[in-house]
């Protein structure tokens, strides 16, 4: 069984220097005597080249810390309560599909069916928030993506200036 890869390591495997976000890495695939895997990541000015037991390397970049920064629930529960409790709620498409991350993330539960006209459907927080009748709304998988990146952009620029939220 081949196990999947690993994210890019820490530091550079032949001199011990840390990776910064966004550099360049040399990653190489490596056989070690025992049959088992290792991944070896250098910097460029590093890397020795491919060897023997080299099946394969690659050229990557550090992601950015920001970029990979795990959104707590809780984030996405505020975003979409705020979004939820405007008089004129913004983007419909942006508040379901929240709701749908959440509910996903079971942050959010089915409180009752969709409506009959297939057009609302009532959510309740798992702490007992609520109720939210959300506006149910097609989307395409394009859509969909785009909107998942507006609200991840959104809560990064809350978390980088707090005061963001209230405008």
């Amino acid at each position: 069984m081949i196990a999947p890869p690993r994210p890019v390591g820490k530091r550079c495997f032949a001199t011990g220097q840390a990776f910064a976000p966004g550099q360049r890495v040399i990653s190489e695939l490596i056989e070690r005597d025992d049959g088992s895997l290792e991944r070896r990541d250098y910097l460029p000015d590093a890397f020795p080249g491919p060897g023997d037991a080299t099946i394969g390397y690659w050229e990557t970049h550090v992601p950015d810390a920001a970029r990979n920064r795990r959104r707590s629930t809780e984030e996405l529960f505020d975003y979409f309560e705020r979004l939820h409790e405007q008089e004129q709620p913004a983007d419909d498409r942006l508040v379901f599909v929240l709701a749908l991350l959440l509910l996903q993330k079971k942050r959010l539960v089915l409180d009752t069916e969709v409506s009959e006209d297939g057009e609302f459907m009532t959510l309740v927080g798992s702490q007992g928030e609520g109720p939210y009748r959300i506006r149910c709304v097609e989307l395409s998988d394009e859509e969909i993506e785009e909107l998942q990146r507006t609200v991840l952009a959104v809560i990064d620029a809350e978390s980088e200036d707090p005061s963001a939220a209230e405008a």
